[in-house]
């Protein structure tokens, strides 16, 4: 009944999030006012949005193009980490739960933080797809200050293309002057006349939708070369100032097409000043499309990358990860499933972070054939991974949104997945693409 009285009382109350207590070291987050196609789960983000120092959990739902920030309890417990109140937000701002939809993909990518004085965190969300005056696959990005969210803050690309602004979004101090800024891409932005990818940087302190910006671009722009499908922060060589990780998932490298580079642009950021991170095992014939840098994370010093459609062992698309630092980020690490699979996909998606609690980074790579994270305690990198499973009915674009959270305190962090094309259970085979989120505790 505990599970069913909480489904009530979202079919009840719209505003109130359909939560439900750990399964296994689990809490799952179902959507408050499901519909099909929502896409619940695309985007994830951590932030404080009400300011009163718990952490909260917002979730885009790109399908309807709506956002939903759960508002964390004052002591979160694993049993029960947020309230039982939830704000939906749209391209206008504060909505009604299950709003009217919009298929401007608002909700894709989503990330938090203090962009001004008060002591409310800024959510910003991406909208790849948004018409601009009247250009198609535009693009947008809004941003949502204080608890009320209020009528949010439109950037769009400095420069009018179909370039998919809003793709991924992310928050560092780049510069140095203890304010954050931010990073957009538009993954199919024109690079040298060929969609290649960009990046643009608003600088904080506040931030100014209309002031200059930084452009960064593919430095070896190829068509379709995806410059900023995913992006990542951290001060990798410790001078106190943010480097920017963008991820190239279709570029040529070391003369394998397709094969992807990651690049780090170390702050204060420069178009001249960048290091290509190669993949360290380039194979002219694993095909298709090697792929690496399929997503990316960063902390501290070292950055992960997925290579999900890498060969190993002669076994096709079992996939591959990388941990990788040092000064040129000569340094690498391999991380492989112990039993690899023919299109395991290992690598989709990757975290670092501290799962294990023991005050070393940890390293998480998701296959997405077993739906499982296979997770490297930073303390024993050679050793055998742990495995978590997801839990059953999972389903094929799981970790879509992906982060690293302490959305419940104790030290350890948890891992939460978006699982956007999740169906909710019918007794009719309908794939509703409704989604969810879950949380993941290790044990």
């Amino acid at each position: 009944m505990p599970v069913l009285s909480f489904l009530l009382l979202a079919l009840q109350a719209p505003l109130a999030p359909a939560l439900r207590p750990p399964l296994a070291g689990s809490f799952v987050i179902e959507h408050p006012c499901p519909r099909i196609g929502a896409g619940f789960g695309q985007g994830v983000a951590a932030l404080d949005m009400d300011g009163d120092g718990s952490q909260d959990l917002a979730v885009g739902a790109f399908g309807e193009g709506l956002v939903y920030v759960f508002f964390g309890r004052a002591q979160p417990t694993a049993m029960r980490p947020f309230r039982l109140i939830s704000r939906t937000f749209s391209r206008a701002g504060p909505e009604s739960c299950g709003g009217p939809a919009s298929s401007n993909q608002l909700g894709y990518d989503l990330v938090g933080g203090q962009l001004d004085q008060d002591p409310f965190d800024e959510l910003i969300v991406g909208a790849p797809t948004e018409n601009v005056a009247g250009l198609a696959q535009a693009g947008s990005v809004y941003l949502y200050g204080g608890p009320g969210g209020s009528t949010p803050l439109q950037l769009v690309s400095p420069i009018a293309e179909p370039g998919l602004f809003g793709s991924s979004v992310s928050l560092g101090d780049f510069d140095g002057d203890g304010h954050l800024d931010l990073a957009v891409s538009a993954p199919q932005g024109s690079v040298a006349g060929v969609p290649a990818g960009r990046v643009f940087i608003y600088p904080g302190g506040p931030l100014n939708p209309t002031g200059p910006v930084i452009e960064l671009v593919n430095p070896f722009p190829v068509v379709n070369g995806n410059f900023g499908h995913h992006l990542a922060v951290s001060d990798t060589n410790f001078d106190g100032i943010d480097d920017l990780i963008v991820g190239a998932i279709g570029n040529t490298a070391q003369g394998v097409p397709v094969a992807g580079q990651v690049f780090c642009f170390p702050g204060p950021l420069q178009q001249s000043q960048v290091l290509v991170i190669e993949d360290p095992n380039p194979d002219p014939n694993d095909l298709p499309a090697p792929r690496y840098s399929m997503h990316v994370d960063a902390r501290e010093h070292f950055v992960a990358v997925g290579a999900n459609r890498k060969d190993h062992s002669g076994i096709h698309d079992a996939g591959m990860g990388y941990v990788q630092s040092g000064p040129f980020f000569q340094d690498t690490t391999l991380h492989v499933s112990p039993n690899p699979s023919a299109s395991d996909y290992l690598g989709f998606r990757c975290l670092i972070g501290d799962f294990v609690n023991d005050g070393a980074l940890d390293f998480a790579f998701l296959v997405l054939l077993s739906r499982s994270m296979l997770i490297w305690d930073g303390n024993n990198l050679s050793g055998p991974p742990t495995t978590l499973h997801a839990l059953p009915n999972s389903a094929d674009h799981l970790g879509n949104g992906c982060i690293a959270a302490r959305l419940v305190p104790g030290g350890r962090e948890q891992i939460v997945l978006g699982d956007p094309t999740y169906d909710v259970p019918s007794p009719l085979p309908v794939n509703d693409n409704t989604g969810r989120v879950v949380l993941y505790f290790l044990p």
